[in-house]
């Protein structure tokens, strides 16, 4: 009987783990990510209200904004957009522009909803303005028009509280929008479109002239993804080439009002470009696997062990397993074929903060799922406890500590008395985590 109910609570809290981030979205200063459950979590500045968990409070760590099922996020400069996987649309954090869309012209320190239509598919938030797409192939945007943002062919800097539809073509598949002022977009025949501020080339049609409205870049039909920059752009063909156009000088050279190919590599897979002011750099993935990083590393961004700018693109590690990497303002981070989350450069997640990581470091993301899968299948002695914790568990093959934020303490187990010495841990709550016989069990304990 005990062995089948260890097994039914293993089956149950197994997980806990695997639990982590699917989709990242960058902000200037604050992340939003979508765990592999589908709920909504935030970290990073919150003085415009952007993360959506109801305060001004910046939060170092992942904070769990909403249990629902979402199915994509966009984090701007200091709001959020974001879609359930019902269709609706939602937005949160500084509308000085009405680029929350709901028409009432005020912030939002949690999500709220535009409108009632359930046909969303894509969201971009920017600096001051969103532009989406719906399941209908529409186009619409709202905020800010300075430079062509909205796309509605008015010349003029107004601003819309709504959505308004940009023309009237039905056959939009995919948009990318950079920190403020212009945008790309893939139509469902695999033309690419832009439009917007083009003072450095990076609307692609050879000319440095604004757009407002949606323009072709060249005669293609062979696009599929797009991302990019404040001066930048980046995209990738259907036969996996790497494409790039605008303007760089920082980390590495680009000058070009027309799309050039990058190398001559033709299995790319992902490319994500920083999308503020300063500096500039790119994290890409192949279709082997390979991560690779380009340009600027000042704070150790490109994960490459030491700071040093790449000039042109060089593989980061050797792990041949990363399925996506997204590039913030001064944190990475990446999803691996496993499921673990990873980060690097300037981030609260792993370490104190105060100094750069290095090379891409995995967060345990152990507190996305403590509540519903945190179960006592083992025992810990005495809880609450001062100065030790004893585990009563017949065959532990391996055990850590960790805080309820995921971060693993470096705290021997001692595997005779089968304990740990948790006296130099601060008072609060933390999870023993084991490897058993039955697999991982995991379970709670207070620190006094």
């Amino acid at each position: 009987m005990r062995l089948f109910l260890t097994a039914v609570l293993f089956a149950v809290s197994g997980n806990l783990f695997a639990q982590c981030f699917q989709k990242v979205s960058a902000g200037e200063l604050h992340f939003i990510a979508i765990s592999q459950n589908g709920s909504l979590w935030a970290w990073g500045e919150n003085g415009s209200r952007q993360l959506g968990d109801g305060t001004i409070i910046d939060r170092p760590q992942p904070v769990l904004i909403s249990s629902a099922n979402w199915a994509s996020v966009s984090a701007g400069l200091a709001h959020t957009v974001a879609i359930r996987a019902d269709g609706t649309l939602w937005a949160w954090g500084n509308d000085s522009s009405e680029q929350l869309g709901n028409g009432s012209g005020g912030n939002s320190a949690t999500p709220q909803q535009i409108g009632t239509d359930t046909n969303w598919k894509e969201a971009v938030a920017g600096e001051r303005g969103t532009v989406a797409i719906k399941t209908n192939g529409t186009l619409w945007a709202w905020g800010s028009n300075n430079n062509g943002y909205l796309g509605n062919g008015q010349t003029n800097s107004f601003e819309s509280s709504v959505p308004i539809q940009i023309g009237t073509a039905t056959n939009w598949n995919h948009i990318a929008g950079n920190d403020g002022r212009s945008c790309l977009a893939i139509k469902l025949d695999g033309t690419l479109w832009a439009w917007g501020l083009n003072q450095n080339g990076q609307l692609g049609n050879g000319t440095t002239t604004d757009s407002y409205t949606p323009i072709q870049i060249g005669t293609g039909t062979n696009w599929k993804w797009i991302d990019c920059g404040s001066r930048l752009s980046f995209a990738l063909k259907t036969d996996n080439t790497l494409w790039a156009w605008g303007f760089c000088n920082s980390g590495f050279s680009l000058n070009s009002n027309v799309p050039l190919q990058i190398g001559t590599d033709s299995n790319w897979k992902t490319a994500s470009v920083k999308k503020y002011e300063g500096t500039q750099y790119v994290l890409m993935t192949k279709t082997n696997g390979t991560l690779w990083g380009w340009g600027n590393d000042d704070f150790q961004q490109l994960g490459n062990g030491t700071a040093g700018d790449y000039s042109s693109p060089a593989q980061i590690g050797t792990a041949t397993n990363w399925v996506d990497a997204f590039a913030g303002y001064q944190q990475s981070s990446g999803v691996k074929t496993d499921g673990t989350f990873w980060v690097w450069g300037t981030t609260n997640l792993v370490g104190d903060g105060s100094t750069p990581v290095s090379i891409p470091t995995v967060y345990s993301c152990t507190a996305l799922g403590i509540t519903e899968n945190i179960k006592n299948s083992f025992v810990v002695y005495p809880n609450p406890a001062t100065d030790r914790i004893y585990i009563y568990e017949a065959e532990i093959l391996s055990a850590a500590v960790y805080d309820i934020n995921g971060r693993k303490f470096a705290l021997p187990f001692e595997r005779q008395t089968k304990s740990f010495d948790v006296s130099e841990l601060s008072a609060g709550v933390y999870i023993v985590s084991m490897e058993t016989e039955n697999g991982k069990q995991n379970t709670r304990f207070i620190k006094k």
